[in-house]
């Protein structure tokens, strides 16, 4: 049963400017009216997006008057949730003033991080902002400025990852045939600035309770749900994937400041995590397969949605495999896309297995 305030028409459901801006990879903000209204068709009341990311499709869930429970494996990715979802006018004002009273200093950005992300001045400036997160009382302001934040470390680097020491792509005069110096020139405060001002118009458009809960696993979560919502890692066929925590330990580092000296790998050319201090991910195409079976058992009274993409492994023809063991139906819808950082097309597929 829909509860919402409003009336969404198929044509506000393909309106994607309605959601935050992110670069963040896999973002659904691309095609969120397609696979809204998916999800619609299926009748949800509750619905579990225990891979939220971005939380874009809790987002759209709860402008559909359906209440949703946000995971994540990432603290990096819960933090900027709360912010993204319950910040206030107050905690956005409070934010903003920490912003432009931040006084940069050395900290473990500046010592451990030099020539890598960022420049040394913007170092600097991470570890006074880091500090002013880390020693905040308010715990809505804490979050909505690392919501903020995190955004705006994204859009200051090429290819917007952390996987590769590459600053010098953005420092070098040379002649440019792609990447947006303008961006990565833009100060953070700048950048923090406009997505203080995503936060507090996503927060309030918000029509059905989103309840974000503490960083951990796909299956570890409670709750009455009927369906649930993964937006699983893919491997490519042709070549090698980096995973997810590669491409953005920086921003985990973030989340985990003060402690972060001891997680991340000092023989790593990127400082990335150690690999005992890693969430356990969905690293690998076998790992992939296996979590999506043991999240339908984990959930078995529930519907299961599944977002991927054409080609890729494990292939459609696997995970069709195995859903088809714990549930009576599972079909297949698709539509054609892109990626922000490629004008080729490929099928965004979306996976469902019902009883």
């Amino acid at each position: 049963m829909l509860v919402s305030k409003k009336s969404l028409s198929r044509r506000d459901l393909l309106e994607d400017r309605r959601f935050a801006a992110t670069r963040y990879y896999g973002s659904k903000r691309r095609q969120i009216g397609w696979l809204a209204q998916h999800l619609l068709e299926l009748s949800p009341t509750h619905v579990l997006d225990p891979m939220g990311g971005t939380g874009t499709v809790s987002h759209a869930l709860s402008l559909l008057g359906i209440e949703v429970t946000y995971g994540d494996l990432f603290r990096f990715n819960v933090q900027a949730a709360r912010g993204l979802f319950t910040s206030n006018k107050e905690n956005v004002l409070q934010a903003r003033r920490a912003v432009q009273t931040a006084i940069s200093c050395d900290g473990i950005i500046t010592r451990e991080f030099s020539g890598m992300f960022f420049t040394d001045d913007e170092n600097r400036w991470l570890d006074g902002v880091m500090k002013k997160i880390g020693f905040g009382k308010a715990e809505g302001y804490r979050n909505v400025l690392f919501y903020a934040l995190a955004q705006a470390c994204l859009k200051k680097r090429p290819y917007n990852l952390f996987h590769r020491a590459n600053l010098y792509m953005r420092l070098s005069d040379v002649p440019r045939t792609f990447g947006n110096l303008v961006t990565w020139n833009t100060s953070f405060v700048d950048h923090i600035n406009t997505s203080l001002l995503d936060a507090i118009r996503v927060s309030e458009s918000l029509v059905a309770p989103i309840t974000v809960v503490d960083a951990c696993d796909a299956t570890d979560h409670k709750g009455n749900f009927d369906l649930v919502y993964v937006d699983p890692p893919y491997f490519r066929k042709k070549s090698s994937t980096d995973s997810y925590m590669r491409r953005y330990h920086f921003l985990e580092g973030l989340a985990n400041y003060s402690n972060w000296h001891t997680l991340f790998d000092v023989n790593s050319g990127v400082k990335e995590f150690k690999q005992e201090c890693r969430p356990s991910e969905w690293d690998s195409a076998d790992k992939v397969l296996a979590g999506i079976f043991s999240v339908a058992e984990t959930y078995s009274r529930a519907s299961l949605a599944i977002s991927y993409v054409d080609e890729e492994e494990p292939s459609i023809r696997r995970i069709t495999h195995a859903l088809k063991k714990v549930r009576k139906k599972v079909r297949h819808v698709s539509i054609a896309t892109s990626t922000a950082l490629s004008n080729s097309t490929r099928r965004e597929m979306l996976i469902i297995a019902t009883n």
